[in-house]
C-alpha cells in the first residue's frame, strides 16, 4: 500500500512529494497470527471502494484483483455508499457467497477510500445464540412444569391440613 502527497511552498508551487509505503505481506502475516478465524470459512480482506480491488486478502490469490460485480451485489451497494463519503465508518452487512449467507463486519477508512472486512458464515456465527435460545426455552418449560407440580403438591398439603384441623 502506498500513499503520497504533494508538498507546496507558500506560493502554491509543488516542491516535492512525501509518502509512505507499507508492505501488505506483513499485515497479512500479523492478521494470520491473531486468529481472525471466527467461523470455519471466515475471511478478512481490505478493498479499495473506488476501484473495487482487493488491497490485501487472506486468500493471497485475490490480492490486486477486481471484485466480481455479479458475485456480491450487497458488497457493491456497500462500496458505492462508502465511496460517496470521506468519513470513517464501521458497521455490519449481510451478503451471499457461493449460495451461503454471510455476515460481515467492516471498518471504512474514508481518507484512504478503503474498507477492512472480516466475514463469517451466518449459520455458524449465530449457532451459539440459537442454541442458547433453544436451551432457555426448554429450561423455561421444565421450570414451569416443576413449578406447577410443586404448586399442586402444596395445594394438596394445605387441603390435608385443613381437613385435619376440622
Amino acid at each position: 500500500i502506498s500513499m503520497y502527497k504533494a508538498i507546496f511552498n507558500d506560493a502554491g508551487k509543488p516542491v516535492g512529494l512525501v509518502g509512505l509505503g507499507i508492505y501488505t505481506e506483513g499485515i497479512v502475516e500479523d492478521l494470520d497470527q491473531r486468529n481472525t478465524k471466527i467461523t470455519s470459512d471466515s475471511q478478512y480482506y481490505m478493498v479499495d471502494v473506488h476501484s473495487k480491488k482487493y488491497v490485501f486478502a487472506q486468500n493471497k490469490e485475490l490480492m490486486n484483483t477486481v471484485i466480481d460485480e455479479n458475485a456480491s451485489p450487497e458488497f457493491n451497494k456497500l462500496a458505492e455508499e462508502l465511496a460517496a463519503t470521506t468519513e470513517n465508518k464501521s458497521g455490519t452487512f449481510t451478503f451471499k457467497r457461493d449460495g451461503k449467507s454471510y455476515y460481515g463486519i467492516y471498518s471504512y477508512l474514508g481518507y484512504m477510500g478503503q474498507v477492512f472486512i472480516i466475514d463469517g458464515n451466518s449459520s455458524e456465527l449465530f449457532k451459539l445464540p440459537i442454541n442458547m435460545l433453544i436451551f432457555l426455552i426448554v429450561f423455561t418449560i421444565i421450570y414451569i412444569i416443576i413449578a406447577i407440580f410443586f404448586y399442586n403438591l402444596v395445594k394438596k398439603q394445605e387441603e390435608t391440613v385443613y381437613k385435619l384441623d376440622k
